[in-house]
């Protein structure tokens, strides 16, 4: 809006500059669905440059997207080299369709990140999540020693469950203290501090020193935790 006012003198509004902007993707990118209709061919030639990639494209019975799966060939090399330590998260797509894009990362002996997948889904349910969590044993299999590390979104914990009965299952500490802050209105900075230091002891003695800090916070931090 402030865009066409200043450059051409146009006054519009917000619904019709909005109208104009997807208008304007459309010519230079083309539709949505267009896009949709090429992922077999981009997927074909992904494999087809990449030797070892793994890509799996699943429709509903009427031949609509609903899952996608990528794996590079990079990463599945890479893994077995890296930390049994699997992070997992889920954000949604802002897209026409919306959708959700799942990822999954470790990180090797030098600290650097190496993303394993990616997935794309309908929504983050139980159906979509568990699919994903196939995949991903099926390529990367178990490991001894592995664990898992999401935030508490029950989709993932009853993926983990029925797929990865023997892992391990953490909750990721950044989305535990954000809940916290959230379920118990605290945002001292004090809280961050002895929370992270409660995390990361190995010594009881220190644990509860730093869980006594987050009692006088407020004692109900200790019964959610």
């Amino acid at each position: 809006m402030k865009d066409m006012l200043h450059e051409f003198g146009v006054s519009m509004g917000y619904q019709k500059a909005w109208r104009t902007r997807e208008k304007a993707l459309e010519l230079s990118r083309g539709k949505p669905e267009d896009s949709y209709q090429q992922l077999p061919m981009y997927l074909h030639m992904l494999k087809k440059e990449n030797p070892g990639i793994v890509t799996e494209l699943i429709t509903d019975k009427k031949n609509m997207f609903k899952y996608m799966f990528l794996a590079l060939s990079n990463s599945i090399r890479g893994c077995i080299h890296c930390r049994p330590v699997i992070v997992v998260d889920g954000t949604f797509l802002k897209t026409t369709y919306g959708g959700t894009l799942f990822t999954t990362l470790t990180m090797d002996a030098n600290n650097h990140i190496l993303i394993l997948a990616f997935g794309i889904g309908d929504s983050e349910n139980d159906s979509s999540r568990e699919w994903f969590f196939h995949k991903l044993r099926d390529i990367f299999g178990e490991r001894e020693g592995m664990t898992i590390i999401s935030d508490q979104h029950k989709s993932i914990k009853k993926a983990v469950a029925t797929v990865y009965p023997n892992i391990f299952h953490g909750a990721c500490i950044f989305h535990l203290l954000n809940n916290i802050k959230v379920n118990f209105g605290a945002h001292e900075e004090d809280l961050t501090l002895n929370f992270v230091k409660t995390t990361k002891t190995y010594n009881t003695k220190s644990f509860e020193g730093y869980m006594s800090e987050l009692d006088k916070i407020d004692s109900r931090i200790r019964l959610y935790l």
